[in-house]
């Protein structure tokens, strides 16, 4: 069986995704007081430490697909997937078991897509689509009556 790219980037992606949201839940669900560790402190922005680590675990969903519409796919299943990792965390806890476990269940998945996943993906995914968009055009020093690729003279 072989890996594709596609599902290489998705796996380098989602694989550490979750694992940093099972470690920190705290920085992608939502809470009243939020106790971040001691290294979030040092962004400029601490309280969205769960965003700028997200940022950084989906680049390889965004980069190493062999396309946009591979890193599209891999951007989408990342983003859908590691926040159960996260609500698991929530959910085995004891002092949230009660008759609004599935509501809250629900409620904490969307939130960690809504202000820590989708932002970064987002951002990727244009950053990707710019970037296979531009490579699409070929170089600005050829003309477009010019099939041989030479550089386009001066007149």
């Amino acid at each position: 069986m072989t890996i594709s790219r596609n599902q290489l980037a998705l796996a380098l992606s989602a694989i550490p995704l979750s694992i940093v949201m099972f470690v920190w839940p705290e920085l992608f669900l939502w809470s009243k007081v939020v106790h971040l560790p001691s290294w979030a402190e040092l962004l400029p922005t601490p309280i969205f430490a769960g965003a700028y680590v997200s940022l950084l675990y989906l680049l390889p969903a965004a980069f190493l697909a062999d396309s946009f519409a591979g890193a599209k796919r891999a951007l989408l299943m990342a983003v859908a997937i590691t926040p159960i990792a996260a609500v698991s965390t929530y959910a085995v806890d004891p002092i949230h078991l009660n008759k609004y476990l599935p509501y809250n269940v629900v409620f904490h998945y969307f939130w960690a897509i809504l202000f820590c996943l989708l932002l970064p993906a987002l951002t990727l995914g244009t950053i990707r689509k710019l970037a296979s968009s531009r490579g699409q055009h070929g170089s600005p020093s050829t003309s477009e009556g010019n099939s041989a690729g030479k550089p386009a003279s001066r007149p």
